[in-house]
């Protein structure tokens, strides 16, 4: 009987975790999914899966291992006491209720996922998994370029869900999940240094690339990619002829930067072609630290905009103004300097953890680096705890995680998979 209660309890976990990434992929666009719909599916479920954890936190099994993990541990006492002080200061200045808390809060809340994921790992192959989520990121994303594609050229849609928000440039412009954006460096890895040089491979990464290139058209997330991707260019090692051969992409990658510095540089600019994004990042600024700085040890606090006078403070006067658009800093106006090291220690932790196993384990260092490199990268303008990737940063640190516990164990991780 304990051992079928047991096996229960890890399939609950599974499919609570499989829901809640569907979710976060908007469920493949087969369903027609708002933001709205998608942010409270994301409350409820996420919601559920601490809940699991606080059951699960009385079974010596699931305690038994993840005793390695003290750094998770210290992290989410410390977001208990942060979120907790938070939700208080801001109930009683907003007039706000529990509800409200936990639905703004989802993106805090969601790292609880962490000791989650890290015990799906312990009981099950991790690169199985990491496998699976390559390929729903996969499908994601050439599902989304489809939809563009023929909203575009056929002016017609031909899922219920659609990740078109706009048009850039005369090109209509879609929102690729980050599970697709993690996907598209997946696959980057696995050609490079794991050698899976197959056509399918090669054919699926430049179709990706170019979505996320000529359709999203985020420049930060270019960056952040081109970046990542850097780093397992020059990370690589390989027979002399394909360094060379690596070399001179970099060396031509270079030349296509240069050439394109000065587009770039203006694309950042308040003078240029795309100067309204910069000028609302810029007014947002000014905006939120002014009331920051009415209290900055707490922030602005939680705010759901659920009324006329909420969404006035919540998105400035003129209703341009976000915290999601600032990054990091939009993450500090929010929580003030209390909630800094919500922001700050899983980035320094995975940079932590990257460098001692590209100490370690070269091939798992240039895997971690290049996706520590990439969120990093994100932070002037995208924020890795916001409602967009918090799901999947909790999953990308949790793998980390795992790997450096394995790497510690006896130097490789594949030797100390149960």
């Amino acid at each position: 009987m304990y051992l079928k209660i047991k096996t229960d309890y890890q399939s609950v976990l599974t499919w609570l975790l499989i829901g809640i990434l569907i979710i976060d992929t908007r469920a493949f666009y087969l369903v027609p999914l708002s933001g709205g719909d998608v942010q409270k599916s994301r409350m409820v479920l996420i919601s559920l899966a601490v809940i699991l954890l606080f059951f699960f936190s009385f079974k010596n099994s699931f305690v038994k291992e993840l005793v390695t993990y003290r750094f998770v541990k210290i992290y989410l006492l410390l977001t208990v006491i942060v979120i907790t002080f938070l939700s208080v200061y801001s109930m009683m200045k907003y007039n706000e209720n529990v509800l409200d808390m936990v639905y703004v809060a989802v993106p805090y809340l969601a790292m609880f996922l962490v000791p989650l994921f890290l015990f799906l790992f312990e009981k099950n192959n991790i690169e199985k998994i990491i496998g699976w989520l390559t390929i729903a990121g996969i499908i994601s994303t050439l599902l989304a370029f489809s939809i563009a594609v023929c909203r575009e050229c056929l002016g017609i849609s031909i899922l219920p869900g659609s990740p078109f928000f706009g048009f850039r440039d005369g090109r209509v412009r879609i929102s690729i999940t980050q599970l697709g954006m993690d996907s598209l460096l997946f696959l980057f890895y696995s050609i490079v240094i794991e050698k899976k040089r197959t056509l399918l491979n090669i054919f699926t990464f430049l179709i990706m690339i170019y979505a996320v290139l000529f359709y999203q058209s985020t420049r930060i997330i270019d960056i952040a990619l081109v970046g990542a991707m850097f780093s397992i260019l020059f990370l690589y090692r390989g027979s002399n002829n394909e360094k060379i051969i690596i070399k001179c992409i970099i060396i031509i990658l270079l030349i296509i930067f240069l050439f394109n510095y000065t587009v770039i540089i203006n694309s950042f600019s308040v003078d240029g072609d795309k100067a309204g994004s910069t000028l609302a990042r810029l007014g947002a600024i000014d905006y939120f630290y002014e009331l920051f700085s009415e209290n900055p040890i707490l922030g602005i606090g939680f705010i759901r905009p659920k009324n006329d006078e909420l969404l006035a403070i919540w998105s400035g006067p003129l209703n341009i103004y976000f915290f999601g658009d600032l990054g990091l800093i939009g993450g500090v106006f929010q929580c003030g300097l209390l909630g800094i090291p919500l922001f700050i220690l899983p980035l320094i932790r995975l940079l932590y953890v990257s460098l001692r196993l590209l100490k370690d384990n070269w091939e798992i260092g240039i895997f971690s680096l290049s996706i520590s490199i990439y969120y990093i990268l994100l932070q002037p303008t995208i924020c890795c705890i916001n409602n967009s990737n918090c799901i999947v940063f909790s999953l990308v640190w949790a793998i980390l995680e795992y790997y450096y516990k394995m790497v510690r164990c006896d130097g490789t991780h594949r030797q100390c998979n149960k």
